[in-house]
C-alpha cells in the first residue's frame, strides 16, 4: 500500500497575463497572500530570479523582508523591511524575500525597453 503524505502549505499565488496590447512590455501581475494561511517559516519565503525584468509592487497588508542579491534564504542573513510600494530594476543576482504571517501584495512585472530612449 503506498504511502499517503499531506500535500505541503503554501500560500496561494495567481498570475495574470496581459492584454495582447501591452504584451511587449507588461510580462505578468502576480498576487501573493499569506492571510489566514498558518504558515510555517520556512513556507513564507519567496525567491525571485535574476532577470531583465523591472517591477512595481505594493503590500496591501503585513510586512516583507528583503535580503540581500545573491544571499538565498538564509535565515541569519541581514533583512531589510521592504517598503509598502517599491520600484525595483533589473539585477543580476536572484532575490529572496520573507514574508510575515498575514502579508498580501501585488507585484507587476515589465520589461525596461518601453521606458528607455
Amino acid at each position: 500500500m503506498p504511502a499517503v503524505h499531506a500535500a505541503p502549505r503554501f500560500s496561494p499565488v495567481r498570475h495574470w497575463l496581459p492584454p495582447w496590447g501591452l504584451h511587449a512590455c507588461v510580462r505578468a501581475v502576480i498576487w501573493r497572500s499569506t492571510v489566514g494561511m498558518g504558515l510555517t517559516e520556512s513556507q513564507r519565503w519567496g525567491h525571485y530570479p535574476a532577470g531583465p525584468v523591472c517591477t512595481i509592487s505594493y503590500l496591501h497588508q503585513g510586512s516583507i523582508d528583503v535580503l540581500p542579491a545573491g544571499v538565498g534564504h538564509d535565515a541569519l542573513a541581514a533583512r531589510q523591511p521592504a517598503p509598502r510600494m517599491s520600484v525595483m530594476g533589473p539585477h543580476s543576482a536572484p532575490r529572496s524575500a520573507f514574508y510575515g504571517l498575514e502579508s498580501e501584495g501585488v507585484m507587476l512585472i515589465f520589461f525596461p525597453m518601453p521606458f528607455g530612449p
